[in-house]
């Protein structure tokens, strides 16, 4: 008897129950033919974002090994569970040594060890380049506002007031970084295939991704335009028309 995964089941019998059918199994003896007797879920074997492959599990029984992993399923301290797997296995045979006891938690996190690593490689150079963004916003707006002050003088004198001053600052602000906007999203829908394997259950194209970073984009832009913009806001009319 064997069982089959999902995927085998899904790609051999399509929508019919596969229990019952028979399969021939290629075995260290050679070919055998054998019954179906259950399905069960895939497993990604190469890691969570891999795709699963069909598999067939023969009984260890039927097919021995020199080796095997037994998945348990407890609670408790990995200590208490590797006396009570050792006592058992010297029950079955004194002389099977049991190997290393770990739990499934340790398993994944090692596995997920340099895709973390990675992972933080990339939200760092993110959040840097998402700080000089803001820097270079605050420095563009800062050059505008102390190279227009003229101009700011001429508006001021001929009657706007404060918050016009500051609108027209913050919308540059914002204008510059809606471009930018613009310019990254179409470069993160062509390059997002290459990050497409740090992806798990998450399409690459995730509309609330996209959306969240362009709003968190323009946030910074808006605050880092926040400031230049008040200080125009602040310029005497006077002063700046008056020349040497």
């Amino acid at each position: 008897m064997v069982i089959v995964n999902q995927t085998l089941a899904r790609r051999h019998f399509g929508e019919a129950d596969p229990v019952g059918r028979r399969m021939t199994v290629v075995s260290q003896t050679g070919p055998v033919s054998r019954e179906i007797v259950g399905v069960i879920g895939d497993v990604r074997h190469a890691g969570l974002a891999s795709t699963p492959r069909a598999e067939v599990y023969v009984p260890l029984g039927a097919d021995p090994w020199s080796f095997a992993t037994v998945v348990i399923s407890g609670s408790g301290d990995a200590e208490r569970w590797r006396a009570a797997i050792g006592a058992q296995l010297a029950r079955l045979d004194p002389a099977l040594p049991p190997g290393p006891v770990r739990p499934m938690t340790q398993l994944i996190s090692t596995w997920l060890a340099p895709l973390r690593f990675q992972m933080f490689l990339v939200s760092l150079f993110a959040v840097l380049a998402l700080v000089l963004a803001g820097v270079g916003i605050y420095g563009v707006i800062g050059f505008l506002v102390g190279s227009r002050t003229n101009e700011i003088g001429v508006r001021m004198a001929l009657g706007a007031d404060d918050s016009e001053v500051f609108r027209l600052f913050l919308h540059q602000g914002l204008g510059l970084a809606g471009a930018g906007l613009v310019l990254g999203l179409a470069g993160a829908a062509v390059l997002v295939r290459f990050v497409r394997s740090f992806l798990f259950q998450v399409p690459p194209y995730d509309p609330v991704t996209f959306v969240g970073i362009s709003v968190l984009v323009l946030a910074v832009a808006a605050v880092a335009s926040y400031l230049p913009a008040r200080r125009a806001t602040a310029v005497d009319a006077v002063q700046a028309l008056r020349t040497d």
